[in-house]
């Protein structure tokens, strides 16, 4: 787009005269190349790095461009989370927002581009983009206008960084998340983008959301009201910290790699398996892909492994069949499953079956529980917005996939108990006990699993 320029909402005086909504380039909420005061930062975050890491980005080694892009995102955690108080959204320029120590979403994307361009990563690379992140929680959906940051990375390939998972929440506001915690399944996310920009363009978005056009002055008059009411716990929900509770040794740059992955596997919908995730009873083709996956000693594919781990615990029925009366779970063994004596399941008061058709899959057969009882399951995750890979919807054997409870039915993977969701839990006790039972099992299992692949 050649208009680059957008009404600013700062103010202009003039004598008595103050003016307001003048005309200025977005562009140059990217700090300029060799802004002193944000140089002054990165020098900060270079010098506190380990000697090694420092002579990588020195060097200019493989990953050190990635390396960069994850320290500057590290640094946003001295920020604190601010709404704005003003009817439009005042945009805070990078040097402000250092002064000031916190802003809100817009500030921190600009931030975050600023520093990582300074630190090196090309013009190229860089986007900061405005658009939509809805989070889908089964068969609902709650959107938020946002602004966040997108980085091609060494691979090519261009990944979200969502400024908001490493600032402070606001001083006036109770945290949405424990820092400690440990939440399974974060909400299936979609991010919409309907305008980028960085140091020398701007550009609209080819969607088919009406929302963008030749217009971006008028979408972010419409727009900037909102802006400042984004919950910033939409995204510090998705912060999985049973990684560094259970790598512990593992290098920093090395341990976002693996949370960038597991985000990934969680928020793009459009790559969903559930056998990634221990959906829809694939047990044992959920194992085997751990187990391929830690096999090849690509630390992408271990994090896609320990991704699915954690889901096992979070998403199957073993932590209640498992659960001993000190409230302990054991870690899993897939080569000794469970006795099938004790896997007897009674889906009354779990809700609708959805897309179950007894008829169909085993003729004859009274209950659903007749085609599992003896087997370990989890839930099905049927939803609207994620496909199913054919390589499963074609199998025979899907159809009895279908004849299981909903996954939010059965599934333990977040801290507070909700009752029109969970239904094998009876009680926020009996839920509490469950969950924290499963976080030490995936926990342990997990730095077991780290201990074992880095001596194999």
């Amino acid at each position: 787009m050649h208009d680059t320029d957008i009404p600013t909402t700062r103010t202009l005086t003039k004598g008595n005269k103050i003016i307001h909504k003048f005309p200025t380039d977005i562009r140059q909420f990217i700090t300029i190349e060799n802004n002193a005061v944000v140089k002054k930062v990165i020098s900060k975050i270079i010098d506190a790095l380990p000697r090694k890491e420092q002579e990588s980005i020195y060097k200019n080694k493989k990953e050190s461009f990635d390396l960069r892009v994850r320290k500057c995102q590290e640094y946003l955690a001295c920020m604190e989370y601010a709404r704005s108080n003003s009817k439009y959204d005042d945009w805070q320029f990078p040097e402000e927002t250092i002064k000031l120590k916190g802003g809100d979403c817009e500030d921190m994307a600009f931030l975050l581009a600023s520093l990582i361009l300074t630190i090196g990563i090309s013009d190229y690379c860089v986007r900061v983009a405005f658009g939509n992140v809805i989070e889908y929680d089964g068969d609902k959906s709650n959107s938020h206008e946002h602004c966040w940051v997108m980085y091609q990375n060494e691979q090519g390939v261009w990944e979200i960084i969502e400024p908001l998972l490493y600032v402070q929440p606001a001083k006036d506001e109770a945290p949405t998340y424990l820092a400690t915690s440990t939440v399974f399944t974060p909400p299936r996310m979609s991010n919409t983008c309907h305008y980028v920009f960085n140091r020398s363009h701007l550009w609209s978005v080819r969607t088919y959301d009406s929302e963008t056009g030749n217009d971006f002055q008028g979408y972010l008059l419409s727009k900037r009201k909102y802006f400042n009411k984004v919950d910033p716990g939409f995204a510090t929900k998705i912060h999985n910290s049973i990684f560094q509770q259970a790598l512990k040794g593992m290098s920093s740059s090395d341990l976002q790699k693996v949370m960038r992955t597991s985000l990934y596997i969680d928020a793009n919908t459009l790559i969903y398996d559930p056998r990634d995730h221990f959906d829809f009873a694939y047990i044992d083709e959920g194992w085997e892909r751990v187990r391929q996956r830690l096999s090849t000693k690509d630390l992408g594919d271990f994090a896609k492994a320990v991704h699915a781990v954690g889901d096992f615990y979070a998403h199957s029925f073993y932590g209640y069949f498992a659960v001993d009366a000190a409230g302990h779970i054991p870690v899993y063994n897939p080569a000794k499953p469970l006795d099938p004596v004790r896997l007897k399941y009674d889906f009354k008061g779990l809700g609708d079956l959805k897309g179950c058709k007894l008829s169909t899959c085993k003729p004859g057969t009274a209950k659903a529980e007749d085609l599992w009882n003896g087997k370990l399951i989890s839930g099905q995750w049927w939803r609207f917005y994620a496909p199913i890979p054919n390589d499963i919807q074609d199998r025979p054997d899907f159809c009895t996939r279908r004849c299981i409870p909903d996954h939010d039915a059965v599934a333990v993977d977040s801290e507070n108990f909700d009752p029109n969701k969970h239904k094998v839990c009876k009680s926020p006790f009996e839920y509490k006990i469950q969950f924290e039972a499963r976080v030490k099992a995936a926990i342990d299992h997990i730095s077991l699993i780290y201990q074992q692949w880095q001596h194999s």
